[in-house]
């Protein structure tokens, strides 16, 4: 049997049987300003058929992996121009990103990847700020 008569009978069955097609999803991360998480970012899932959209925050683990990209991609400098910066420095400029009601936990966060005041590494921080 050829593949042709194969796909004509499976919408044969399809029909008969009321199958809906499979509706595949699309992912998205972007920026979304004070709806996001601490910086901003945004997960949007898009049903292929435009049906069903679905929109969590970013957590705070993935806002921190986020923001890190765009300070290598950077160069390690702000708008990747003038001088070198720390990642903590880097995260201040952009700490207005984020909704207003996430601000301490911002604030939070650059400390802790400053050193803070127990003197956590940034490695430590990272991890722990999540």
């Amino acid at each position: 049997m050829s593949s042709q008569a194969i796909l004509r009978r499976l919408e044969k069955l399809e029909k008969v049987f009321a199958v809906e097609p499979k509706d595949d999803w699309i992912d998205v991360l972007m920026w979304d300003g004070s709806q996001g998480g601490i910086f901003g970012h945004t997960h949007f899932r898009f049903s292929e058929s435009g049906m069903q959209t679905v929109r969590a925050r970013c957590s705070d683990e993935e806002e921190i992996e986020v923001m890190r990209e765009h300070y290598k991609e950077d160069g390690h400098r702000l708008y990747g121009r003038g001088s070198e910066v720390s990642f903590a420095e880097y995260l201040e400029r952009f700490s207005y990103l984020g909704p207003k009601e996430l601000d301490a936990r911002r604030r939070e966060i650059i400390e802790l990847l400053k050193g803070g005041k127990d003197g956590t590494r940034l490695e430590d921080a990272s991890r722990r700020a999540c």
